[in-house]
Order: structure tokens, then C-alpha cells, then sequence
């Protein structure tokens, strides 16, 4: 599986990390104490509508998921 992690350029917090499964599901491994759970959903669906292909609104960093492509299931 391949790790990606989701980092707050702000304050250099790493706020998700986790795994990517073979059928492109993002499984969430570690999360920061301050993050909500609608928050984390948030995340994942600007993941996978291709808005964090590096930066989501140039506050959040993705690493890890410069090859993740949407795909239609």
C-alpha cells in the first residue's frame, strides 16, 4: 500500500496520515488530537475529487498521492 500524509503548511502540523488500499480507498492511520471527524471527511472527499493533488485552498500539503487519480466507481 502506498502511505500519504496530509500536513497544515501553517503550522507544520501533520494533521492525517494513513494508507492507500489496492481499490483506491484512503484509509486513515493517525490523525491530529484537534481534528473532527467532519473534518477528516472533508479532507478525504477533496482527496478524491483531485482538489489535494498537492495543495487543498494552499493551506493543507498532500505527500505521497502525487499519483492518485480519481477514478469513476
Amino acid at each position: 500500500m502506498k502511505h500519504f500524509i496530509v500536513e497544515d503548511r501553517r503550522e507544520g502540523e501533520i494533521l492525517l496520515e494513513g494508507e492507500v488500499a489496492a481499490d483506491g480507498t484512503l484509509l486513515v492511520t493517525d490523525q491530529a488530537d484537534t481534528l473532527e471527524d467532519h473534518e477528516i471527511r472533508l479532507i478525504l472527499d477533496a482527496i478524491h475529487q483531485g482538489v489535494a493533488a498537492g495543495h487543498v485552498n494552499g493551506v493543507l500539503a498532500v505527500r505521497g498521492l502525487e499519483w492518485f487519480e480519481k477514478t469513476d466507481a
